[in-house]
This record gives structure tokens, C-alpha cells and sequence, in this order.
């Protein structure tokens, strides 16, 4: 149910969004607490095994559980984003279902992890083809292609999903991402580690 929802969600955002949204007002709180904590885990679990992959050219357990470990402040910065988001637009809706609404779709991002995987295992000279699709700017096209797309879904889950008007859907999304782009800007900031790239003491 869960793979099929996905998908789904990457061809029609909306039209998806709008019935997995009316399925999951139905929904017990723990199930739907359940489905949010298997999709984080599948996101983990791909990134642990996209950065495994993509260094060493295979799966090196170890590897995957410490990515999987270090990048666990990642859904823990968008689940906080969200939480205010959710405080301030959503504030009837069950923090169970507006996590598992989210975290539906990250179809884009898995994608994406699971081809440049692909690219690194698959083909029999995958650096010489990595430089080529970064010379080329199809990497990088790729990159925002996916960013992008993961924009149009959270736009569809506040709107199809959750039933924002367009004005409040444009603002939820707005400072969703304010939110979770400044709480990363600003460990950075914090920890020092901008300042010296930009030539700042």
C-alpha cells in the first residue's frame, strides 16, 4: 500500500494526494504514526545504502547504519518544520497523519538516489560517466529537477491532502522550507563551518 501510494504521488501529486488524504482521515493515529515510521525508515535505509554505494561501489553494512545514523537530523529538522507548520495552519489535523502525508513524498528523492546508485554500480566505467553527466550539467539538471519535484509534491499535500486554500498552501510551503533551511543554515553557522569557506574569520 505503501509503494503503491508513492508512486502514484510522483505521476499525479494532487489527484493522488487528495484521495491518500481523505483515506488517512480514517486512519488510527498509530497506524498512521506506523506508516509515517516505515517511510522515514525507507528513506534511511536508501540514503545509508545510496552513500555506501556511491563511494565504495558496494554495500558495506557498517557504512549504511553510520549514514543512516548521521543523517537521522534530517527528518527530525523537517518533522520540526512541519510540527510549526502544522501549529499554525493545520492545528485540527492529527500530527500522526500530517507526518505521514509528508513523508509520502520523498518518492522524488528516492528516485533520484536510486539511479545515481544505479549509474555508480551498474555501468563498467561509472566514474568517466559521472563526470560526463556533471560536465554536461545533467547531474546537476537532475538535482533540481528533484528538488523541484519534492516542492510540487509538499504543495499538493497541503493543498490536495490537507485542504489549505491556495493562499495558506503557498505560505505552509514557504515557511516549511524557511523553517527547515534555516535550522541547517544555522548548525552550520554555528558550528563554524561556512564562515571559512567564505573567507570569513
Amino acid at each position: 500500500m505503501i509503494w503503491s501510494d508513492d508512486v502514484a504521488l510522483l505521476r499525479h501529486p494532487f489527484a493522488r494526494y487528495a484521495a491518500v488524504g481523505a483515506a488517512r482521515c480514517a486512519a488510527s493515529p498509530n497506524g498512521a504514526l506506523r506508516s509515517a515510521a516505515t517511510r522515514v525508515t525507507i528513506v534511511m535505509v536508501t540514503l545509508g545504502l545510496f552513500v555506501s554505494i556511491s563511494t565504495t561501489g558496494r554495500v558495506v553494512p557498517a557504512q549504511v547504519a553510520g549514514t543512516m545514523i548521521a543523517w537521522l537530523f534530517a527528518p527530525l529538522l523537517q518533522s520540526i518544520a512541519l510540527l510549526v507548520v502544522g501549529r499554525v495552519f493545520l492545528n485540527d489535523v492529527p500530527r500522526a497523519r500530517l507526518f505521514d502525508l509528508y513523508f509520502a513524498g520523498h518518492g522524488s528523492w528516492l528516485l533520484f538516489m536510486w539511479v545515481a546508485s544505479g549509474i555508480v554500480v551498474v555501468p563498467p566505467n561509472p566514474t568517466a560517466i559521472f563526470f560526463f553527466l556533471l560536465a554536461k550539467g545533467i547531474a546537476p539538471a537532475l538535482f533540481v529537477i528533484t528538488f523541484v519535484w519534492g516542492i510540487v509534491l509538499n504543495v499538493a499535500m497541503f493543498r490536495a491532502g490537507l485542504g489549505l486554500s491556495r493562499g495558506k498552501t503557498a505560505l505552509a510551503t514557504a515557511l516549511f522550507y524557511v523553517l527547515f533551511i534555516g535550522q541547517v543554515v544555522g548548525y552550520y553557522l554555528a558550528s563554524d563551518a561556512i564562515q571559512p569557506q567564505m573567507g570569513v574569520r
